[in-house]
């Protein structure tokens, strides 16, 4: 008798494990099912977000910090950016030529860069983290700092020159925030009077 008891109990007991899962309600509600039309222009949705271009300053999305992005605007002449200097030089990204960073110096080799920056609708100053005047940041772009933020501009290629004393480069602009976040902007610096 207390072997029937015991093998009644143990198949009882592997129904029931059997059944359980496959079997019981789901306490999740099911997501209603989209019609077939629906899906199509859901996908085609994705496929279009896929297919268009970058945003004109989004040569890449930011990268870490806090989350929130780097968004430089394009410099107007209401953005109230006043830099001294001789001569200057500016960074336009690509395909659509927004002004997104100025720079000045003067010709002497023992003078510091300004630049300037629209930082999400703030006017912001930067200074270069080293001497060398014009003829560095002609050549080399250079680091500049100034409010919890660095950016580092280098030329990549120099572009034909077009007779005149302006000088055109391919060159990426790396924007840093002091919370670790980072962003690439690809366009053309160019120097010049």
């Amino acid at each position: 008798m207390m072997k029937a008891s015991v093998t009644a109990l143990a198949l009882s007991l592997a129904l029931v494990a059997a059944c359980s899962r496959e079997d019981a309600p789901s306490t999740q509600p099911e997501a209603p099912a989209m019609a077939p039309a629906m899906q199509d222009e859901a996908q085609a949705e994705d496929t279009d977000q896929a297919l268009q271009p970058d945003q004109p300053d989004a040569a890449s999305e930011t990268i870490g910090g806090d989350g929130s992005n780097i968004q430089l605007l394009p410099i107007t002449a209401d953005t109230g950016l006043d830099l001294e200097g001789e001569l200057g030089c500016s960074f336009q990204t690509e395909p659509d030529n927004a002004l997104l960073f100025i720079a000045k110096a003067n010709v002497g080799d023992e003078f510091r860069a300004r630049g300037g920056i629209n930082n999400n609708g703030y006017a912001e100053t930067l200074t270069g983290t080293e001497t060398g005047g014009f003829s560095m940041l002609e050549a080399d772009g250079g680091k500049f700092g100034g409010k919890g933020m660095i950016l580092t501009l280098t030329p990549v290629e120099q572009r034909v020159n077009d007779g005149t004393e302006t000088v055109s480069q391919s060159a990426k602009l790396l924007v840093q925030r002091a919370d670790g976040a980072e962003r690439t902007y690809q366009g053309v610096w160019t120097c010049g009077p």
